[in-house]
């Protein structure tokens, strides 16, 4: 229709009416760029704002796995600290809970980082329309700092070398069934381990075996100061960064409501 007008009025020179009709259509295309341009807006805010979310959330698993993890090395040094103690006693005075306390401070939680969202948005090209200068910054060091870490938190294998070679395998089957290691995820799938009460009942004989044994295992005493050492090492570390985790989320949802 509009070109039978146009070619109508360009046969009859009425240029009046045909600059009346280009002005139309260039307002036309005019406003369909405009609306098409207050969309893609309208959806790159959007796109924004569930990046932004997905990130806190993110941080959130991550904090929630530093928590988990001092709350195991926690039980990790507890026991550590009970067998160092332990060594001060009269050899015929340990029983089950000394051999027990030996195997379950040489348990270990290797470290993990969640940045799939963040990765995600870096890939789409999304990240500065997502957050604010300061944040990505904040965000890419606090990143970092996780992976610089890892080699931090890694446990160190001597001490658990040690004891595992020198614990009758038997008694070692019995702590795991009894004493080990219970996982549990929660509805968006973050895991914790805790560790039941336990007192394994052996033989008399079979205890003292274990205890003998495990007093013969060569620099035990430094094997596990070490061991003490580096899990204390580990907790100053995951403490400092749990709230460094909790401030930037903080950070982050201020940031987001203003």
């Amino acid at each position: 229709m509009l070109l039978r007008r146009f070619a109508k009025h360009f046969r009859e020179q009425d240029w009046t009416a045909i600059s009346i009709e280009l002005v139309i259509v260039v307002i036309g295309v005019y406003m369909g760029l405009q609306v098409q341009n207050w969309n893609q807006a309208r959806m790159d805010r959007n796109a924004a704002e569930d990046y932004r979310g997905r990130l806190i959330e993110e941080l959130r698993r991550n904090q929630h796995n530093l928590q988990s993890r001092r709350g195991y090395y926690v039980e990790v040094q507890r026991r550590a600290q009970a067998t160092l103690d332990a060594l001060e006693a009269p050899a015929n005075t340990l029983g089950a809970s000394f051999i027990t306390d030996a195997y379950m401070a040489s348990q270990a939680w290797s470290p993990a980082v969640d940045r799939g969202v963040y990765d995600e948005v870096l890939d789409a090209g999304a990240i500065e329309a997502t957050l604010s200068v300061e944040s990505r910054r904040r965000l890419s060091n606090l990143l970092n700092v996780f992976e610089s870490l890892k080699p931090t938190l890694a446990d160190d294998p001597d001490y658990r070398k040690l004891v595992r070679a020198h614990i009758p395998i038997a008694l070692q089957r019995d702590i795991e069934t009894g004493c080990g290691d219970v996982v549990t995820a929660d509805s968006d799938g973050a895991i914790s381990i805790s560790w039941p009460e336990c007192a394994p009942e052996w033989d008399p004989s079979a205890t003292r075996a274990g205890v003998d044994t495990l007093l013969a295992a060569p620099g035990l005493r430094t094997s596990l100061t070490f061991r003490l050492s580096n899990v204390e090492t580990k907790l100053r570390v995951l403490g400092r960064n749990i709230n460094r985790c909790g401030g930037l989320i903080e950070h982050l949802e201020q940031e987001h409501a203003g």
